[in-house]
């Protein structure tokens, strides 16, 4: 059985496991409905592609078209996406980009994952170094690249930030990607955090330096406390913030949760329910494999 996405603010987390499906099925889901043709793959030949690429070509709204380029879509297609990126310049390359960069960074989709897409990662620096941080290709390439090569991406934000500073103009997207980075990266974070103090910072760059104080241990205990005394939305948002939006950048385990927040509502096959208080009407889902790593999770009405 192919793996069921769920929506949860714009993006899709997969979910294997279609025992742990029931609360999200209230919601409704958003599959990407891969092409069962067995035909050679053929998108990027299509009037269809053509149209799609004209779109981007004139900065219009992709919404229509961009849907039934998605539907067409195997996993051959995916490779020759790939090879576009890696060979092509301008709007054949910008389209390949945005389409790779929705199945990864957006669905996170099983069938375009990291392992299989180090062959893009030099195509993705050149992006990067030709119109980072403003541009939009840059910006959708660099978030790639930080799913492929995280550490590298990282490196580069840093030496960015080192050439140049940060502006006012880019402190939204460069924050983000410093907090995206490795410790190096939340060091120039926090250095600029602490230096412009009414600066403007992405709201992800909040949470890496509550994250990253000295004092997290002791608030983060705090968070459990107040999560488990007044089961309320905002609590349950936050921590959700701050232990379970981490993947997939980084591992998460249940057990970690469990010691914060403390017993679920619900625990069915490895899937894990949370739930407010009943005027909030909220609940956090987390789905598990064997070794209590987080697979998948979905927060609702917080």
């Amino acid at each position: 059985m192919a793996p069921t996405r769920v929506p949860r603010l714009g993006r899709s987390l997969v979910f294997d496991n279609p025992t742990c499906l029931a609360p999200c099925s209230q919601t409704g889901t958003s599959p990407i409905l891969w092409s069962n043709r067995t035909a050679m793959a053929q998108i990027i030949k299509s009037e269809l592609w053509a149209k799609y690429v004209e779109v981007i070509t004139r900065g219009g709204d992709v919404g229509g078209s961009s849907g039934k380029v998605f539907q067409s879509l195997d996993e051959g297609d995916v490779n020759d996406l790939q090879k576009l990126l890696r060979t092509e310049s301008g709007p054949q390359r910008n389209a390949a980009l945005q389409v790779l960069f929705v199945l990864m960074c957006v669905w996170h989709d099983g069938r375009f994952q990291p392992g299989r897409a180090q062959s893009i990662c030099p195509a993705l620096r050149g992006i990067v170094a030709e119109s980072y941080p403003l541009d939009e290709p840059g910006q959708q390439a660099m978030t790639l690249w930080q799913s492929i090569e995280p550490e590298n991406a990282a490196t580069f934000v840093n030496e960015w930030v080192d050439r140049n500073g940060i502006t006012e103009a880019v402190a939204n997207r460069v924050t983000l990607d410093l907090s995206l980075g490795n410790q190096e990266s939340f060091r120039r974070l926090r250095h600029f955090a602490e230096s412009n103090p009414d600066g403007a910072l992405a709201q992800n760059a909040h949470f890496v330096l509550e994250r990253t104080a000295p004092d997290w241990k002791e608030k983060l205990k705090g968070y459990g406390r107040q999560w488990r005394e007044k089961r309320d939305c905002r609590t349950l948002r936050h921590l959700t913030n701050q232990m379970v939006d981490r993947m997939p950048r980084e591992d998460v385990l249940i057990s970690e949760i469990l010691e914060v927040m403390g017993e679920p509502d619900s625990v069915v096959s490895g899937c894990y329910t949370y739930l407010t208080k009943e005027e909030f009407q909220g609940w956090l889902f987390l789905e598990t494999d064997k070794n209590g790593k987080v697979l998948g999770w979905k927060l609702e009405n917080c």
